[in-house]
């Protein structure tokens, strides 16, 4: 069973985490009824919270790279759509 640690608990926001592979802590975070916030969200979580972890976290929005074109910002990033191929393309180092 993975445990889940809650950093924040206000009367609007929720914010908790889990340590494991991001395939599987995304899918058990869910499942026990959070969702993955948007970079928006985040960055409105880290002005009214300074004090939290500064470490890495997970937001709904990505970054594609196309070649010869840039990096563009979406709002729905393809990683969070495939959390098990993301996963073990990290794994396999082949971002």
């Amino acid at each position: 069973m993975l445990n889940i640690i809650q950093d924040v608990q206000q009367e609007e926001i929720i914010s908790a985490t889990c340590y494991t592979p991001f395939d599987q802590g995304k899918t058990f975070l869910e499942a026990q009824g959070y969702n993955i916030i948007s970079l928006k969200e985040n960055a409105e979580l880290r002005m009214q919270q300074p004090d939290l972890p500064k470490k890495e976290n997970w937001v709904s929005n990505g970054i594609i790279y196309v070649p010869d074109r840039g990096a563009f910002l979406t709002k729905k990033s393809p990683i969070m759509k495939n959390p098990e191929e993301a996963t073990q393309t990290h794994r396999k180092d082949k971002e």
